[in-house]
């Protein structure tokens, strides 16, 4: 799960001297740490690590995200540039970026652990308690649930503990029910702070609905520390796991909630362990050999009209009701049990789907690739895979094939990653650099000579390779005489000095001539 500044300068300040500039927030928004390098774009909701000693990107604007600065000393030194750039600068005096780096990735495992512990009790239909001591080392507080009449339904063992020396809480017998329309604050969705009470002590808490009708109330008490800013999302985020059993909805939101929840936190590296994983996803029949294929469904960018993500979401779940779908990076992110399916099955009987070839297609491709027409929206569909330890790279294949293949097919909505991949690996090859300054130069070369002279011999040699140096297939095809053939190939090997047989090379140069399409459409 994320973390929020708060427990991040928590954590950091219990082990290390730390000098502290800019704002903390208590919410539940930063994702698992990286290190800022030259070239680094910076986004919003991170934590980078960076030191003095090495050059870093500094962000064009503001963003919501923390700097955590090694520096010799705390004085400002360069650490002044980053200034305004970060919702909140943490500076080290003499720590090494890879020990704060292990350290904040513990800080999330330990979070982690909490969070599985809660799914993992609500999958398992568990009752409130567990979730209430799993919680106990996270609040470091009693935790308490009652109903709207002030009954207890369950409290932590900190309560336990410090039961002696606190007041009880107030019984059935002790109050009234709790009048909905006498206070504003039984109506409220977030975390509330009630000051010194019969208690003696403060108390956060949180309302908990069925059928928008307040029913339960889950508090956390001010006792063995004091509150910080970010109790108050750690408590709406256990409200959250609480209420699908306290309102006997549990084996609903296991379905509807949590399996989402699991393969998002899977994406977003908050889920790490693979033995967790196994058994949590096991529960819904989701086993680690099964079949699986995952989509992106994104807006088209070519209409200035788009529907809203829980309109999508809903659309893809009367296509396929046992899919898992969920919003994700400003996205809808599918993913597709294939051992679960009905006759609506992925296949990548063709390349893209746009609605007017009069291809014969998978029924599949036809319906979802209907919907998305429909809706002006595109989607990428990864290659079929097992094993969830690469579920995160499955969906990045189907971020790719969007994105490759509306590049490629703009008049198409639906992309399969396996017939994206040859153009794709070819991007890859090129990566920073233009085609031509990485393709044969003999190549170039004979394309140069070709375009002074007006010979062929650039083409000639890539259908003497595409021919597997077969004289008489490459001869016909190019619709000249073989004679004429040799002669030409003997110019090439003069001319570029290639030694065109040697096996070692020719996939190199059938490779530079695919770059060199890239960059200049030349065949």
């Amino acid at each position: 799960m994320r973390i929020s500044a708060d427990i991040l300068f928590m954590e950091l300040s219990g082990r290390f001297t730390v000098a502290f500039f800019g704002n903390l927030n208590g919410e539940l928004t930063l994702e698992r740490p990286q290190f800022l390098r030259d070239g680094t774009v910076v986004k919003d909701d991170q934590i980078y690590i960076c030191d003095a000693n090495t050059v870093s990107a500094v962000p064009d604007k503001k963003t919501r995200s923390i700097l955590l600065y090694m520096q010799p000393n705390t004085n400002l030194g360069t650490v002044e540039k980053y200034f305004g750039l970060f919702e909140a600068i943490f500076t080290f005096r003499d720590v090494l970026p890879l020990d704060i780096y292990d350290i904040v990735q513990n800080i999330y495992s330990r979070f982690d652990k909490w969070d599985a512990d809660l799914l993992e009790a609500l999958n398992h239909n568990r009752d409130i308690q567990a979730m209430l001591d799993a919680s106990d080392n996270i609040f470091n507080n009693p935790l308490i649930l009652h109903d709207n009449y002030y009954k207890v339904i369950s409290f932590s063992k900190k309560y336990t503990d410090a039961f002696p020396r606190m007041p009880y809480i107030l019984q059935e017998k002790d109050a009234d029910h709790i009048d909905l329309s006498e206070y504003d604050i039984y109506s409220m969705q977030r975390a509330v702070l009630f000051p010194t009470s019969i208690t003696g002590v403060r108390s956060l808490y949180v309302n908990i609905f069925q059928k928008n009708r307040l029913q339960y109330r889950l508090l956390v008490l001010e006792y063995s520390r004091k509150f910080n800013p970010s109790d108050s999302a750690l408590l709406e985020h256990l409200a959250e796991r609480v209420q699908p059993i306290i309102t006997g909805s549990s084996a609903d939101a296991a379905r509807q909630m949590v399996l989402p929840n699991i393969i998002r936190n899977i994406l977003i590296g908050e889920f790490t362990d693979a033995v967790s994983i196994k058994e949590l996803l096991g529960t819904f029949n989701w086993i680690d050999d099964y079949q699986y294929v995952c989509m992106k469904v994104f807006f088209d960018s070519s209409y200035d009209e788009h529907p809203a993500l829980s309109f999508i979401e809903a659309g893809i779940k009367e296509i396929i009701p046992e899919a898992c779908v969920f919003e994700y990076d400003a996205a809808v992110a599918v993913f597709i049990n294939m051992n679960d399916m009905g006759e609506n099955i992925p296949d990548a009987k063709i390349d893209s789907f746009d609605g007017f070839s009069g291809e014969k297609v998978d029924r599949f491709s036809v319906i979802m690739g209907t919907f998305l027409i429909n809706n002006n929206l595109k989607a990428g569909i990864s290659d079929k895979f097992s094993g969830f330890d690469t579920l995160k790279l499955y969906y990045r294949q189907a971020e790719l094939a969007l994105k490759a293949g509306n590049r490629s097919s703009p008049l198409a909505h639906l992309y399969y990653f396996k017939n994206i991949v040859k153009s794709l690996i070819l991007d890859f090859c090129a990566g920073e650099f233009p085609p031509s300054m990485i393709c044969s130069p003999e190549l170039i070369k004979l394309r140069d000579y070709d375009r002074k002279h007006k010979a062929d011999l650039f083409r000639t040699l890539l259908k003497y390779l595409e021919n597997h140096l077969n004289i008489t297939g490459t001869a016909i095809e190019l619709s000249i005489h073989r004679s004429t053939l040799t002669y030409r190939l003997e110019r090439i090997r003069e001319i570029s000095g290639l030694n065109i047989e040697d096996s070692s090379n020719q996939w190199y140069l059938l490779l530079s001539f695919k770059l060199l399409e890239l960059d200049t459409g030349q065949e």
